[in-house]
Order: structure tokens, then C-alpha cells, then sequence
């Protein structure tokens, strides 16, 4: 593994709501910092994983990197109902599901840190209803992969990692997260500031 980079993890999409294309997998790879992945992109073994996967991918491919924020880890329904902040040292192997979702911010320039954290916190409020153990991350995205474009026009992406994927899907369908999702896709009928596409549920394999 090429020194800096801290982990690896791979999903497969088993439901894919509302991006386009037919995206089949997710890798995540985690860097000790911002100068590590700067000197990923061109390093000679990088540089033989792009030539030998770019006859594979097609145009619904996208690459994106964020500074992960660690948001919340919520207690099992067996605890007292409260919302805790999880160290982000926290080993991600206990959690086997992911939800991925990739969000669009619209607004000025000035008023994207206002509705992003808006957006975050109506998400951690509904998520800490649920009482389902989970861990969020919340990211602004950059794209640094000249290989392959940001297509989807996304400015953020909130990652929920579960323990399980009945929690995944107990987690979904919960009214209180349900409701929040549709007060989003209400306001996307209008004049939206915030644009969600659910990638759905990924089995986390690695």
C-alpha cells in the first residue's frame, strides 16, 4: 500500500435511488492528510491502477475527494436516548452498511456554509430519532482526479455507516428520517436550496 494512505474500503450498491447511471460499487480510501492524497495522484502505482481501469469504468463513474467531519453516533435503542460525538479514531470495521448521500447546495456564495449546516443538522436531529447505532460523516467535496470529472454537480456528501444492513434499512424507513427526506424533496419542487441523491444502501466488504 503506498505509504500515507490509512485505509481502504469497498461497497457494493444493492439500491441505487435517484443518481443516474448504474453505479455498482464505492471505494473510500483514507489519508493521513491533505498532502498525502496530493502526492497520491501522481505516484507510478496510482498511476497503473488508472491505466488498468480506464477501459473498465464508463461516464457514470465519478471520483471526489472531502475532509471528513465526524457528525454523530447514536446509542442503541436498548439506551438512553441522547446523541454522543464518537471520536473519528473509532475502528470502522464494526460497521458492515452504508448510506451514502451525495447533496447539492444551491445558494450563494456566502449562504452555502448557512444551509449546509442547516441541512447537517435537520440530519443528525432525524437520524437521533431513529435510535439506530450509526456514525456520520458530513464533507464538502473537492475534485482532484483530472482522469475522471465530478458529473453529478454534488457540493456535499453525508456518509452513515451501520452496523448492519437490517439497521441500514431500519434507519431508512424510519418515519423520522422518512419525514426529513421528504421535507428536503418538497422543497426541491420549488425553489430549492438543497438537492439530495440517495446512492441507497451499500455492503460494506472491506
Amino acid at each position: 500500500m503506498i505509504k500515507g494512505i490509512d485505509g481502504f474500503e469497498k461497497g457494493t450498491i444493492e439500491h441505487q435511488y435517484t443518481q443516474k447511471g448504474k453505479l455498482s460499487d464505492l471505494f473510500l480510501i483514507t489519508f493521513s492528510g491533505k498532502r498525502t492524497r496530493d502526492s497520491y495522484l501522481p505516484d507510478p502505482e496510482h498511476q497503473k491502477f488508472v491505466s488498468l481501469v480506464s477501459g473498465v469504468v464508463d461516464d457514470s463513474t465519478t471520483v471526489f475527494d472531502y475532509v471528513p467531519t465526524n457528525l454523530t453516533a447514536l446509542p442503541n435503542s436498548n439506551t438512553e436516548s441522547k446523541t454522543d460525538v464518537k471520536s473519528s479514531s473509532e475502528s470502522v470495521l464494526q460497521f458492515k452498511a452504508w448510506r451514502v448521500l451525495m447533496v447539492r447546495i444551491i445558494a450563494g456564495v456566502d449562504k452555502v456554509g448557512k444551509h449546509a449546516l442547516a441541512f447537517a443538522s435537520g440530519c443528525i436531529q432525524a437520524a437521533g430519532k431513529t435510535q439506530v447505532h450509526t456514525s456520520m460523516e458530513w464533507g464538502a467535496m473537492a475534485n482532484h482526479c483530472s482522469e475522471i470529472p465530478l458529473t453529478h454537480k454534488a457540493t456535499h456528501i453525508l456518509l452513515t455507516r451501520f452496523r448492519t444492513k437490517e439497521d441500514a434499512e431500519k434507519f431508512a424507513n424510519h418515519e423520522a428520517w422518512k419525514s426529513w427526506m421528504d421535507c428536503i424533496r418538497s422543497a426541491d419542487r420549488g425553489k430549492p436550496s438543497v438537492v439530495v441523491m440517495d446512492l441507497g444502501i451499500s455492503l460494506h466488504n472491506a
